[in-house]
């Protein structure tokens, strides 16, 4: 018989997640907790919250994925993937909607399939200035081709040739050392800024400008605290030779 982590390991390969580091990192927990998963094949180590993520990262319906840990179900077939934006896929059983708690739709919503792909918001400047593309679009924006599905909380900045994936945080979740976007309410357009925090009290943050392995003479930065308006930490970088589709 088939366990949890068997299927987990198939369904990275489907969704091409190479490895637990790379599935944490698309999940939003860490490679410990990952770990721990694979370990013990069973969700109790997890709180709701941790569950929720992986299922996401694994696009399938958290329900189904308790259902798989606790041997009430042996497999999750490829086909049956979960996606935000839309309801579950409907099983051949007539009442396999109702089943899972989601309402009946018409032929019309159910076909419609969302834009998939990290949308691509802006890009970074040499000197860690972000500038965000005031044109983009819900439907037709560009998007990296990575088969995600949209969070609102989750984007994409061009950088130098390759992309740069950022997901909001609570300021606490981004420490010293961490490589940031900062938007902050210096004026009525806004200024944004990335690169690494390189010290955060509750007075003062310091943040080194520019992108990732480059150098840059700009110099620090100093940030109010209370000039922060939202802040994202990279969780991951896009292939300098992946171009970003248009939907």
């Amino acid at each position: 018989m088939r366990d949890l982590t068997d299927w987990i390991h198939h369904r990275m390969g489907l969704l091409e997640i190479a490895d637990p580091a790379a599935l944490a990192e698309h999940a939003d927990l860490t490679e410990e907790t990952i770990t721990r998963v694979f370990e013990s094949s069973q969700f109790e180590s997890l709180q709701q919250s941790q569950r929720r993520r992986l299922a996401w990262a694994l696009q399938v319906n958290l329900k189904k994925l308790n259902a798989l840990a606790d041997g009430q179900v042996e497999w999750i077939d490829d086909a049956d993937r979960y996606l935000p934006f839309s309801s579950d896929p409907v099983t051949s059983e007539s009442d396999g909607a109702r089943a899972e708690g989601i309402p009946e739709l018409s032929t019309a919503v159910g076909s419609f399939e969302p834009p998939q792909g990290t949308p691509v918001l802006g890009w970074v400047c040499c000197d860690g200035r972000i500038e965000s593309d005031e044109c983009w679009d819900e439907q037709w924006g560009k998007r990296l081709a990575d088969g995600q599905p949209q969070r609102r909380d989750t984007y994409a900045l061009e950088a130098g040739g390759q992309f740069l994936v950022v997901r909001n945080a609570n300021p606490w979740e981004a420490g010293a050392g961490a490589l940031v976007a900062v938007y902050l309410f210096d004026d009525a357009d806004g200024t944004a800024w990335f690169g690494r925090l390189t010290r955060r009290t509750p007075d003062e943050w310091a943040l080194l400008p520019g992108l990732p392995g480059q150098a840059n003479d700009a110099g620090l930065i100093m940030i109010d605290p209370q000039r922060v308006q939202r802040i994202g930490r990279l969780v991951r970088k896009w292939p300098a030779d992946t171009e970003a589709q248009v939907l």
